[in-house]
């Protein structure tokens, strides 16, 4: 009995450890086929991996090559020395003008300026120039291109070089005397960018009296657009611009833009300003703004109305104020362009800046004009300039005290526009610090719009005048208002500085201090040459 328990437990034990061991040799044969699929799959992962990598690397190439400076490329695989040698040597009229045209697309690259500076290519322009503005009539094409090309070439560095390189003169005899006007438009954008900046620069172009050739094209082309029959149909393919051309745009209208940059532009000493006062550039332009709908002549005729006391005046005087808010009133003739409303409000804010025509601004009612403007903009840069505008409608304590004084309202503060100045340094400043409390300091603020606002605060118990007639603030205004006061009377106690550009007999005029640097109002731009009928579909592809 006890034997065959025995053998019986055994036997048990024994089956026991074989299916055991079956169980695990099982466990350890799926084991090893997982590892084995996991292996597989790990490897089919990486062949995976290497070939999106590979092929995100082929896209990122493919979208580089497609996307480099194409004229940088062609400069550096050394066109510049063979151009400037087919400018120098060639004769036909059709190669060089390829020739030029080309040079004029690689001038509109910055990195391009350089080498071209160092291979000569003013200097081949220039030449050009000069050899064959004697037959505009068969390098007419020749002579547009080069001047475009002068003109790419002036934009942002190399304008110094070409005004010294002796070229001006002949660009403004081209202006003068070629009746192709395609290459006056490019003659006039040269010039215009020629006079961007540099007082050398515009000097250059004053010597050369192509100040004098703007202005006369302004009037002439201004005459040619009032009379019956015009000078020329609206193109369908413009002649190069600074800007992607607009439908409908006549040659006139281009020409007219250019004329009206390239004085804004010279307008920023006190010699080219008077010459320009002298001249019938001021009635031209304000007649213009009256019957011209288009956005970039009316721009660039706001612009030009940035000068000196003499020239204010005159513009005053020729009704250019009413002129002014016309144009704003009117916005729907030119789209509610923000760069005419924007320069437009700028041009307001510059002539109002003595006393005789903010006079006769608030007798016009102009601040309904312009509050109505900054109220009612979402345009940043209207904005903006609209609240320059009634910030120079507040100059200075001291004229809110006459005004008070004589018992007259202050128009401009009455109809609200310490709330539109308050719009300005919360929509475009980003201040919301600003209240109806003097006492609140706003931080980050342009010195204008924080002396606009001071000026509004200020009420009459908070002012008297002590026995000078300077204006004197109560113990509790704050620092920055009395540093103000002190400063304005100790130039008062020093005397006014004297101006040149003030004829004699009102120097006791003052001229406030303008809201908006000269820098402002003034523009270069780049010629954008577009590819001909050949190339158009590789282009647009």
């Amino acid at each position: 009995m006890y034997i065959a328990d025995h053998s019986a437990h055994m036997r048990e034990a024994e089956l026991l450890a074989r299916e055991q061991r079956s169980h695990v040799e099982q466990i350890q044969l799926q084991h090893a086929a997982v590892l084995a699929e996991r292996a597989v799959w790990t490897l089919r992962l990486e062949s995976l991996t290497t070939q999106l990598a590979k092929l995100s690397h082929d896209q990122e190439t493919q979208k580089q090559w497609h996307e480099r400076p194409l004229r940088h490329e062609i400069v550096k695989a050394g066109t510049l020395p063979p151009l400037v040698r087919i400018c120098d040597v060639v004769t036909n009229p059709a190669i060089l003008t390829e020739a030029a045209r080309l040079l004029a697309s690689l001038a509109s690259t910055p990195l391009n300026k350089t080498a071209m500076a160092a291979k000569h290519a003013v200097r081949a322009m220039a030449k050009l120039l000069t050899t064959y503005e004697t037959n505009a009539v068969m390098y007419k094409s020749v002579l547009q291109f080069a001047l475009v090309a002068l003109s790419n070439l002036t934009h942002d560095v190399l304008r110094t070089q070409v005004a010294q390189s002796g070229v001006v003169p002949c660009i403004a005899r081209l202006l003068a005397d070629v009746p192709d006007i395609s290459v006056r438009i490019a003659a006039a954008h040269t010039l215009a960018n020629i006079g961007f900046a540099g007082t050398t620069n515009q000097g250059a172009v004053f010597m050369a009296q192509g100040d004098m050739e703007l202005i006369k094209q302004l009037g002439a082309t201004a005459k040619a657009l009032q009379s019956p029959v015009t000078m020329s149909i609206p193109l369908t393919s413009p002649p190069a611009t600074s800007q992607p051309p607009v439908l409908g745009r006549s040659s006139e209208s281009h020409l007219l833009q250019h004329c009206a940059r390239g004085l804004a532009n010279l307008a920023s000493t006190k010699v080219n300003q008077i010459s320009i006062g002298y001249s019938d550039a001021l009635p031209t332009m304000l007649q213009q703004m009256v019957d011209s709908n288009d956005a970039p002549v009316l721009t660039a005729y706001g612009f030009l109305c940035h000068q000196c006391k003499v020239n204010k005046v005159r513009v005053a005087g020729q009704n250019g104020l009413a002129v002014l808010l016309y144009v704003v009133a009117t916005a729907e003739r030119f789209h509610h362009n923000p760069d005419v409303l924007s320069a437009t409000c700028l041009a307001i804010a510059s002539v109002v800046a003595m006393d005789a025509n903010l006079r006769i601004l608030e007798d016009m009612d102009g601040h309904d004009v312009l509050l109505a403007l900054c109220m009612s903009t979402m345009n940043v840069r209207v904005l903006d300039a609209s609240g320059r505008a009634i910030a120079a409608m507040a100059p200075t304590l001291e004229y809110k005290h006459s005004v008070w004084q004589q018992g007259k309202p202050f128009k401009v503060q009455d109809s609200g526009g310490l709330a539109a100045l308050e719009r300005v340094a919360a929509l475009v400043y980003n201040n919301t610090s600003s209240s109806s409390s003097s006492n609140t300091t706003s931080k980050d603020l342009p010195t204008w719009l924080q002396h606009g606002l001071d000026v509004f605060r200020m009420t009459p118990s908070t002012m008297e005048l002590d026995h000078d007639g300077l204006v004197c603030l109560c113990l509790f205004r704050p620092a920055r208002l009395c540093i103000h006061v002190e400063q304005m009377a100790l130039a008062l106690a020093s005397g006014q500085p004297h101006d040149v550009t003030n004829p004699k007999s009102d120097e006791a005029d003052s001229v406030w201090d303008e809201v908006f640097a000269r820098d402002a109002v003034a523009v270069e731009a780049l010629v954008p040459i577009a590819p001909d009928a050949l190339c158009s579909t590789f282009y647009t592809s």
